[in-house]
């Protein structure tokens, strides 16, 4: 469980919270790249099978677990039909046929294996199971299956509690910074850090600009943690003992408009028991809390990037710079061949300073040049960009 420092002094009370729409981040912060292999990776995941002896006890479980495995995945970049966000995702409610045998050891890149035990027909473990993204991709788009396009950039998490003294972020009395810090099960497809509340975090932003959401501000503490987006949880008791979260997220590919979570009483005090025992009664309220707020976060992140592709692609032409000749291009082509809205590019010209390719892809312009930036690459409209000989007619697409 990790620990908060201790950070002295409270924050008075702030104005009204204001959401600004449409804010982005500085674009000279250089954001830590997140790993989208991680969406397609199980860890820990327990096995406890019997059989007639150990052996048969082992394969068996072992088997299962890789099914298991893959529906995890499969749960985690795909969207339930009652959280699409309208008639267009149409998801099929029925469950998808896995592969087995040869076909699934086929989309399975690694595995490993911790605590085993064997014993009496037993066999105990806990596995780790790698996927390789382009085959479970590739299975679901023949499912006709909308997915996830990839993980959000790494997102700094300022938990802020409304209270009867006033709105807490940097404080020892804020215990929903602490539920934060506490909650140490994080998404591989919201990937987080909370701040440590040190001396550098209160001069970057504090509990005002964080409400009012100054720019300035939510740049300067995305810089110091190196992030691609800025999650701003208030959070508040109802006094019946639920909870209500005011949730605004900034960054590429986040929605601008604020979402309300609220958690009832009775869903707060059963999800609470789960972490009583690691936490204590007094702690394990906030931490279900935080828990919920992460897990909306994930269908929040999905919702906004989630990908058709029986839908038909639309086209449009990139002129590549290139500063570094064939090892630029290189680098291009390999996050063209890697990008989920991709379904396919043609490489029309290629020279010593530039390329230009044709990208058939799926979606609109505005998640692909979300993507491209995922990848430190940066698709800008034709007329937008100055780029030696783009015509009138190109996109783009360079590293900023």
């Amino acid at each position: 469980m990790a620990e908060r420092p201790s950070i002295s002094g409270i924050f008075g009370k702030s104005g009204l919270f204001v959401a600004l729409a449409g804010l982005l981040l500085a674009a000279g912060a250089a954001a830590s790249p997140v790993r989208a292999q991680d969406l397609y990776a199980v860890t820990g995941l327990p096995v406890d099978e019997r059989a007639a002896n150990e052996v048969e006890a082992k394969q068996i479980g072992i088997a299962n677990a890789k099914t298991r495995a893959l529906q995890i995945v499969i749960d985690r970049l795909t969207v339930e039909p009652e959280y699409s966000p309208g008639a267009a995702l149409h998801q099929d409610p029925q469950q998808l046929d896995l592969p087995d045998g040869e076909r699934l050891e086929f989309m399975i890149r690694d595995l490993s294996f911790q605590n085993e035990k064997f014993g009496g027909g037993r066999y105990l473990a806990e596995m780790t199971i790698r996927f390789h993204p382009e085959e479970v991709n590739r299975f679901l788009q023949r499912a006709g299956k909308a997915y996830l396009a990839g993980p959000s950039p790494k997102a700094v998490i300022l938990p802020i509690y409304r209270n009867e003294t006033g709105d807490l972020l940097w404080s020892d009395a804020n215990p929903w910074l602490d539920a934060w810090w506490r909650l140490d099960t994080p998404s591989p497809i919201v990937p987080y850090t909370v701040p440590l509340g040190d001396l550098a975090d209160i001069a970057a932003i504090d509990v005002r600009r964080a409400l009012n959401i100054d720019a300035a501000a939510i740049n300067a503490i995305a810089a110091r943690y190196q992030a691609g987006a800025v999650i701003v949880p208030v959070a508040t008791k109802t006094p019946d003992g639920g909870m209500l979260v005011e949730v605004s997220t900034f960054g590429a590919g986040w929605p601008s408009a604020p979402e309300l979570v609220t958690i009832h009483p009775s869903t707060l005090t059963s999800e609470s028991a789960k972490y009583v025992d690691a936490q204590g009664e007094d702690a394990a309220p906030l931490v279900a809390a935080a828990a919920i707020v992460r897990d909306a976060l994930d269908t929040r992140w999905k919702r906004a990037n989630i990908l058709r592709f029986d839908e038909s692609a639309e086209t449009l032409t990139a002129r590549v710079g290139l500063v570094s000749g064939l090892t630029d291009w290189l680098s291009v082509r390999q996050v063209l061949n890697g990008l989920a809205p991709v379904k396919s590019w043609r490489l029309s010209e290629l020279a010593t300073n530039h390329a230009v390719v044709e990208i058939d892809f799926v979606g609109n312009t505005a998640r692909l040049q979300q993507a491209f930036a995922r990848s430190a690459l940066q698709l800008t409209p034709p007329g937008a960009a100055t780029l030696p000989g783009l015509r009138r007619d190109e996109w783009a697409l360079v590293r900023p």
